[in-house]
């Protein structure tokens, strides 16, 4: 089954000009989490699982039925 149209602009968008997608730095504060750097930034609401101590987090590609998670990788270095 081919990638849907969506999912594959959302990836175009966070892929360098390597093929790669880079490691996003974040904070949470307040329970919130706040992207400050990498492809992810601006993409919280994407985001729906972060595992601060191995350093990923899994988010939401896609829209509606063909929605799927991927593995990404999430420096959280501070917590507040």
């Amino acid at each position: 089954m081919p990638m849907p149209d969506d999912a594959q602009d959302w990836y175009r968008s966070v892929l360098d000009d390597d093929g790669v997608v880079r490691n996003s730095v974040a904070r949470i504060e307040d329970g919130v989490l706040h992207i400050e750097q990498g492809p992810l930034v601006g993409q919280e609401a994407r985001v729906k699982k972060i595992d601060r101590h191995k350093r990923w987090c899994l988010v939401d590609v896609g829209e509606g039925d063909s929605t799927f998670r991927e593995l990404l990788p999430l420096d959280v270095p501070s917590k507040t």
